[in-house]
């Protein structure tokens, strides 16, 4: 696949310098959700001829950088066969990581990453820099023998969430809507909040609502609170197609939910849920946790990861005691073209460097 730009009737090779080879982490014939929130999104807006391609074209493309990211080369022998080629052709290897995937013991999805570890283990060493969504990720990176680790925070593209936000329902008397979306690995991060919503509906019987999309890999037990909702089968595993049926639900939320256990891998998460909120118009509930305080700006409320603290920050929230209004303002500031295009300069500098 290649990024069409540059004038009619002139050869893209011929309106750029540089050309960039850009290997995707695919979900069957779909890119990754990750794949399009921290390569995709980015490398079509560079100043150079982009192909999105598959290892063996690379000798055929000749590209000045190859871009691969968390397990897009699966195994050792990929990883070091792009080495080869790059190493022939005179290529540059940059290498994204978006999570801690060489500390997945605590993972639910640990059985399905053990063969990958040292895929990206490998990757981490060989790659001419690797781009870290957080700072503890790229200390992570450095410790395992990555010659450069540069932080590359998550900004989210504002052409895709260019939808109008959710209206909120707080207008609706102090009857409160909850939303927690995710993958289908947080059953452990559910379970913290869970004891004070029980809390909260014995004390306050009809006062709010907990709707859930994906979060919970197990079967949960029915709650009168707490109701599921899943995405079409079209959707699949596209982020856009995601975000486009998210923001045509006539359902209506006052508040996002972020609760994360504090385990090894979660400490180098990013707080890229606290940016998908705002694409709602929501402000977000967020454990104290490094993922979400280390970049904490007045952008969303953090609540200690006890049950007395969460049922204290849910009653708040019902009594409309809390910053909803600017916490949610604040967050929504950050989804704008101008944040967009620094992170995409940010990791064009990046590449640059290398080449000069």
């Amino acid at each position: 696949m290649i990024r069409q730009v540059g004038p009619v009737g002139e050869s893209i090779s011929a309106t750029f310098r540089f050309r960039v080879a850009v290997l995707l982490e695919s979900f069957g014939h779909v890119m990754s959700p990750c794949a399009s929130i921290r390569l995709y999104a980015f490398t079509q807006k560079f100043p150079a001829e982009v192909r999105y391609l598959l290892p063996e074209e690379l000798l055929a493309y000749h590209p000045h950088v190859v871009i691969w990211h968390r397990v897009a080369l699966p195994s050792v022998q990929k990883v070091d066969e792009v080495v080869r080629i790059s190493t022939r052709i005179g290529a540059k290897l940059v290498f994204d990581l978006d999570d801690n995937l060489l500390a997945m013991d605590e993972h639910p999805e640990r059985e399905q990453y053990r063969d990958l570890v040292s895929a990206v283990e490998r990757s981490v060493k060989v790659a001419d820099v690797v781009w870290c969504s957080t700072e503890p990720l790229r200390v992570v990176a450095t410790e395992c023998g990555g010659a450069a680790a540069e932080w590359m925070p998550n900004v989210i593209d504002p052409e895709v969430w260019a939808g109008e936000p959710m209206e909120s329902s707080t207008s609706r008397s102090s009857f409160v809507r909850l939303l927690y979306m995710g993958t289908r690995t947080h059953d452990e991060d559910f379970m913290l909040i869970r004891d004070a919503l029980e809390q909260l509906h014995a004390e306050r019987p009809d006062s709010f609502s907990l709707t859930l999309i994906g979060v919970a890999g197990r079967p949960l037990p029915e709650y009168r609170w707490l109701s599921l909702l899943s995405p079409p089968a079209y959707v699949g595993a596209s982020y856009p197609a995601f975000v486009r049926w998210l923001l045509g639900q006539q359902d209506k939320y006052d508040i996002g939910l972020a609760p994360l256990a504090d385990t090894a891998f979660n400490r180098c998460k990013s707080s890229i849920k606290v940016l998908d909120y705002a694409g709602l118009g929501l402000p977000t509930l967020a454990s104290r946790v490094p993922a979400y305080s280390l970049d904490a700006d007045r952008d969303r409320i953090l609540v200690d990861n006890e049950f007395e603290s969460w049922h204290f920050a849910f009653s708040e929230a019902i009594e409309e005691r809390l910053p909803l209004a600017e916490v949610a303002a604040r967050a929504r500031g950050k989804i704008t073209s101008q944040h967009f295009e620094r992170a995409v300069e940010r990791r064009w500098s990046s590449i640059r460097a290398l080449l000069d």
